[in-house]
């Protein structure tokens, strides 16, 4: 090899050694050593920049959320725009869960599920995609009232907004024995 060659491998060699370095070092991360990230510790939407899906891998023991088939309602077109600050709900106005009011947060849809999937009212989810059960999550019944606590939305905090009607209930209904996709 000509001796060129050998020095210029040599610098080359001599440069990446504190990447390689860094790389191994522990993260200011709030999410961990890059080279350590796994499903369990990624960070949730509401954490992180973008619109993607929220993850929910690392829910119903690892085998993520149930597929209850096709679903005729959509979170993103039938449920998130009740609860958007313009929708009938409004929870995500300024003066409930929008911004930083009130826990759990909804500002956008992917914060909105993987906060609501968080979310426990009485040690069970608010939503359960681990079940096509619409009793295993307690969305409907904090709608209702029916949880222990007053049915949402209270219509002092959405600007007198009404309670949610059967027709809603029996659309988060239907979503809910869909297995509560992020769709």
């Amino acid at each position: 090899m000509h001796w060129r060659v050998i020095l210029a491998l040599g610098v080359l060699a001599a440069a990446m050694l504190p990447l390689s370095a860094a790389c191994s070092l522990e993260s200011d991360s709030k999410f961990g050593n890059p080279s350590g990230l796994s499903h369990a510790n990624l960070p949730s939407p509401a954490a992180a920049e973008g619109g993607a899906a929220p993850s929910t891998g690392s829910l119903c023991d690892g085998g993520g959320p149930v597929d209850g088939g096709p679903c005729q309602i959509s979170f993103a077109k039938d449920i998130w725009p009740m609860m958007s600050a313009a929708g009938v709900w409004a929870c995500a106005d300024s003066n409930c869960h929008g911004g930083t009011a009130l826990n759990p947060f909804i500002n956008d849809a992917p914060s909105a599920y993987a906060n609501l999937v968080a979310y426990k009212i009485g040690g069970k989810a608010y939503i359960n995609p681990c079940s096509t059960d619409p009793k295993q999550s307690t969305f409907v019944c904090n709608l209702q009232g029916t949880c222990g606590q007053q049915a949402m939305p209270i219509p002092d905090n959405t600007k007198n907004r009404p309670l949610a009607i059967a027709t809603d209930i029996g659309k988060v209904n239907t979503w809910l024995q869909c297995g509560a996709p992020f769709n």
